[in-house]
């Protein structure tokens, strides 16, 4: 049985993999709703921009990635809500000693491979694929198996100015506390999105179209969690000098769902920094999100209207040990703060483990 790997740790692994490449500039986390808060699960990364290294296009199909596998520790695997209720499908459910077992270690593996290749007439191929498997220690109902694609063609309108347009999909399978097996169908669409270059900095703006499809078998019987379609809009600025690069975005998201309770929008601001240290043959980086998710309708169980306020900060150390193995360490923090108590939660989790990487 398998889990999906923390986004927080697919982004900290990228980062050390390749290196000061430009950050993601769409929302780096998907924001927990109220299935979410149920399983405790953080989305497949159906949001995430790759890398837009496109300058260097080979004229060769040229291919390299990454292999990282280690373990990791959660001291709130369930999201457990800090009043020790937990809403369920509209039902409002004491938290049990067996969902109350917050605490755990898992094992991940995550791989991670781009590719690119230049077409010519400035249009170039440039893609992402990854999977991600992981498995908690003591819940072994909370295991799942992800998988993220992300492929489209560039284009550079002259010397500053890079079009890129890529299709993305992504498929999840997650078992539960509650449900064995919720079956996420995760997401598929288009991200379009345009950068340019002044100087030191980069400007860029990523509008991507989603839909998003959920299915799961929650006692039995087939209930649908919820199909979505969803707007982002994505507006970033990027630095890099020398060994230093970082980069501040605007996050708008606009969902709206077949099952009206779930509709929301969502706006806040995401910061990431990092800084290679070649003479100690190692990087540091560090990120930070803040968002605001307001739903459309009132919670039915407490008649309130929902908002949540979301604080995550991530750092991370990564030593390289050859030109091939690397070794990593990061620590995340999250603060979800609700104006209904079921969904107030806090959460640490701490990653350390080994990649290889190989091109």
């Amino acid at each position: 049985m398998f889990n999906i790997v923390i986004l927080l740790c697919i982004s900290f692994f990228s980062f050390a993999n390749l290196s000061f490449a430009s950050n993601s500039s769409s929302d780096s986390r998907e924001v927990n709703t109220q299935s979410q808060s149920l399983t405790g699960i953080v989305n497949a990364p159906s949001d995430v921009a790759i890398n837009n290294n496109s300058s260097n296009l080979s004229k060769k199909f040229k291919i390299r990635g990454s292999i990282s596998l280690g373990a990791m520790y959660n001291d709130n695997v369930n999201n457990s809500p800090t009043n020790g209720i937990m809403e369920v499908f509209f039902q409002n459910i004491k938290i049990n000693a067996k969902v109350k077992e917050k605490k755990d270690y898992a094992s991940f593996l995550f791989t991670n491979t781009t590719y690119q290749k230049y077409i010519g007439k400035n249009y170039g191929f440039l893609g992402s694929t990854s999977l991600s498997i992981q498995d908690y220690f003591k819940l072994d109902n909370r295991d799942a198996l992800t998988f993220f694609t992300r492929n489209g063609i560039t284009k550079y309108l002259n010397k500053k100015t890079l079009v890129y347009i890529p299709i993305v999909f992504n498929a999840s399978r997650i078992d539960s506390t509650f449900s064995s097996p919720i079956f996420l169908f995760g997401s598929y669409g288009i991200a379009p999105s345009v950068s340019y270059k002044v100087g030191l900095f980069n400007l860029s703006n990523e509008v991507s179209f989603m839909r998003r499809k959920w299915a799961s078998d929650f006692k039995g019987s087939n209930y649908i969690g919820r199909n979505s379609d969803i707007l982002s809009v994505t507006p970033s600025v990027s630095f890099g000098y020398k060994f230093f690069n970082t980069n501040l975005s605007y996050i708008f998201r606009r969902e709206v769902a077949s099952f009206a309770a779930f509709s929301n929008s969502i706006n806040g601001l995401s910061l990431f920094s990092g800084l290679s240290l070649p003479k100690y043959r190692s990087s540091i980086f560090a990120s930070a999100s803040y968002l605001n998710q307001a739903y459309d309708g009132k919670d039915y169980l407490t008649n309130k209207a929902r908002t949540d306020k979301i604080l995550n900060i991530t750092s991370g150390y990564s030593l390289v040990l050859n030109k091939v193995v690397s070794l990593n360490f990061n620590h995340s923090f999250n603060r979800t703060k609700s104006s209904v108590s079921n969904f107030t939660y806090t959460q640490n989790q701490y990653n350390l483990g080994l990649s290889l990487r190989f091109s």
